[in-house]
């Protein structure tokens, strides 16, 4: 059992370098969390000595593990990246081989949809017919992306992905099957907690 959670965690460490691709190979370590107390609630408080800073990226993330459980944290400010987190939703992925394969895969939150968007409005790029989503997308205002992001940090709707190619449960609570998942926005910051 132990054995195979630590092949867990050095999967989810691989499967967040390939989440952080374009920033380099980062060396992501997990630290045990011993009497530290992990709330996933999308707050990052738990997290003040534990954080690890990707500049390139403008993230901060951190790992800890204990003999059971294995929790993550993103503190993202790059305002390209949550965009693309609206688009498409984020997926950490798991490869219990401690490989890059994705075996095993958590998305949260889930990617916007039509219904997410406004009407036509000032500030919106793209639109009219035959896109995605009627009114585009946000053009960089930031009152604009704030809306969407507090819309979908708080669904409390994720997606587990695997172990077979196409596989997929939807669950519509944030805690499933030993599963627990939050996300917050505040002051342009996207924190997630998995």
């Amino acid at each position: 059992m132990c054995n195979r959670f630590f092949t867990l965690c050095a999967a989810a460490t691989a499967g967040i370098a390939l989440l952080l691709s374009g920033c380099g190979k980062p060396e992501l370590v997990s630290q045990w969390r011993g009497r530290r107390v992990v709330v996933i609630d999308g707050d990052d408080g738990e997290w003040q000595n534990a954080r690890h800073l990707l500049e390139n990226e403008n993230l901060v993330y951190g790992i800890f593990n204990d003999a059971k459980y294995l929790y993550l944290y993103f503190n993202l400010s790059d305002r390209t990246r949550q965009m693309q987190i609206a688009r498409s939703g984020l997926t950490v992925w798991l490869d219990g081989g401690g490989g890059k394969g994705k075996s095993f895969g958590v998305r949260y939150p889930l990617a916007m949809t039509q219904d997410d968007m406004p009407e036509e409005r000032p500030g919106f790029s793209g639109g009219g017919s035959g896109g995605r989503f009627r009114g585009g997308w946000p053009s960089g205002d930031p009152a604009q992306l704030s809306r969407l992001m507090e819309k979908l940090v708080g669904r409390h709707d994720f997606e587990i992905l695997g172990p077979l190619k196409d596989q997929r449960a939807r669950s519509s609570g944030l805690n499933t099957a030993g599963i627990e998942v939050a996300a917050s926005w505040s002051n342009g910051r996207l924190v997630y907690e998995l």
